[in-house]
């Protein structure tokens, strides 16, 4: 795989750049390697990639490549893989340039500060690269930027249409659904997509609460680079489903990126237009105050002193300037003239008023630490049912005893499901939780903690929700013992005030 890849990797060294001319000589020391995102290729970041290479009105040149995994994102493909194995391949090809491209041989053994840019899909492999640390493998060279465009970080709305014949014409074309006709088992008119891909970006997976978890360990125990995220805001609902792809809370304001430090410049672009080739006429102003602040953020690891943008957040459902020197954990840089960012100040409130958050919700035997043990939830409880695609936390291995053959069978099994998932019904505030085990008594107040977002750990049921956020909610049961079997058979959460609405 590794030979292949290193092939089709690097189309800033094998092809020439978009425009034709040879880029000037690059800005020292600075490589910043382009990733695409789902169903695409190289192709999808020519534009970009040219305007950073050649530099001109966007700062010095940049030494670019960009990372090809185009084959290897095909519904049905013989080369279905995992976003985690790209994130690992990603790591290969900055090996790769080292010893194949000119410019970067030159470099190899010198300090070299590498950023990464990831669009949509390309973020996950680019936040799988941070995770895996690939850059261990680097030599001097360090991940020094981390820039993040349209990247469904805790899932996509699209992939609801992600099995059966519908996703297959979305997401791999008429080949590909002919294709399933002869072997459905790989995805196609009468099977299920089998498509690892598309299974991580599915909104509330059990993979995007891994990563969560994967996230907040390694904000703990690493230095974090500087991160950028630049959200797409499409449509006229970029709260629940943004422009049909990118939620607000999945791409924005997730709970463990104000921990980093991560700034945020949403920009009203179609998913499909954000550096997707060509834009659309209506879309290059907004895409050029986005090159701008990547520009700016590479060079200077913040946006904050970026002329025309300023951070903002909100009161009340209003828009309120905020100090640019010590600006809140959740505040989004908007343009400091609100006419000439009229659509993103035009939507930005509707973002402030809808006030909804997602929650996950898991719970565990034993009080908060490593020893806790996940309790299995109620089929049907949860209408997320974990499988052995996602990752080895959501399956367990079971070993017979020898057969009549000598030999003994290690089976994989599925779990029950692991975590409740709850899209845009929680307002921020304080909720209470409710549980039973193995439909017996409800458990006492006294017997639970909560912590959310990996944060303090809080007595009782009362749970307070963050605002636009994905609030992962851990609930920790006293039992008398820990180590017997129990299964969450109910589950309630409900406000505090009496009569209004909460799930069940």
């Amino acid at each position: 795989m590794r030979a292949l890849f290193c092939l089709m990797l690097i189309a800033g060294c094998a092809h020439p750049s978009t425009p034709p001319e040879p880029p000037p000589a690059p800005s020292p020391h600075k490589v910043a390697f382009l990733v695409h995102g789902y169903i695409s290729s190289a192709d999808e970041f020519s534009e970009l990639a040219g305007l950073l290479s050649h530099g001109g009105a966007h700062g010095e040149p940049l030494h670019v490549h960009r990372f090809d995994f185009g084959l290897f994102s095909r519904v049905g493909s013989d080369h279905n893989t995992g976003v985690e194995t790209l994130g690992r391949t990603l790591g290969e090809a900055v090996e790769t340039v080292q010893t194949e491209c000119p410019v970067c041989r030159s470099w190899a053994d010198e300090p070299v500060d590498v950023t990464l840019i990831g669009r949509s899909l390309g973020g996950y492999v680019v936040r799988e690269a941070l995770l895996q640390d690939v850059a261990s493998q680097w030599g001097p060279w360090e991940v020094d930027r981390v820039i993040t465009l349209a990247s469904p970080l805790y899932g996509s709305t699209l992939t609801r249409y992600s099995t059966g014949f519908l996703s297959v014409i979305i997401n791999g074309g008429i080949r590909t659904a002919l294709f399933g006709f002869i072997q459905p088992e790989r995805g196609g008119a009468f099977g299920r997509v089998v498509d690892a891909q598309v299974r991580a970006m599915r909104l509330g997976s059990p993979y995007q609460l891994h990563a969560h978890d994967r996230m907040s360990r390694w904000v703990d125990t690493s230095g974090s680079p500087p991160w950028l995220i630049v959200p797409s805001l499409g449509t006229a609902d970029p709260v629940h489903s943004g422009d049909g792809v990118v939620r607000w809370s999945a791409a924005n304001i997730a709970p463990v990126f104000p921990e980093i430090g991560a700034q945020t410049l949403p920009v009203v672009v179609k998913h499909g237009q954000i550096f997707a080739g060509e834009p659309a006429s209506k879309w290059t102003a907004e895409l050029d105050r986005a090159v701008q602040a990547i520009r700016h953020f590479v060079d200077h690891g913040t946006i904050a002193k970026l002329p025309g943008v300023a951070p903002y957040t909100w009161t009340d459902g209003a828009l309120e300037r905020v100090s640019a020197s010590r600006p809140p954990p959740s505040a989004v840089w908007l343009p400091t003239h609100p006419e000439a960012g009229r659509p993103i100040h035009r939507r930005y409130p509707e973002v402030a008023e809808a006030d909804l958050s997602d929650v996950w919700i898991r719970v565990f035997a034993g009080p908060p630490g490593a020893e806790a043990r996940p309790l299995t939830l109620r089929d049907g409880l949860s209408p997320l049912q974990a499988s052995t695609e996602w990752s080895r936390q959501w399956f367990e291995l079971s070993v017979a005893s020898p057969d009549e053959t000598g030999s003994s069978v290690v089976a994989v099994q599925p779990v029950g499901s692991r975590h409740v998932f709850l899209p845009d019904v929680t307002p921020s505030g304080a909720w209470r939780i409710g549980l039973t085990l193995d439909r017996g008594a409800p458990v006492s107040p006294d017997h639970i903690q909560t912590r959310v977002n990996g944060g303090a750990v809080h007595h009782g049921d009362m749970v307070e929700i963050a605002s636009l956020q994905n609030n992962v909610v851990d609930v920790f049961v006293a039992l008398d013992d820990p180590s017997a079997a129990k299964t969450v058979t109910h589950l309630s959460w409900h406000p505090p005030v009496e009569g209004e609405t909460g799930v069940e």
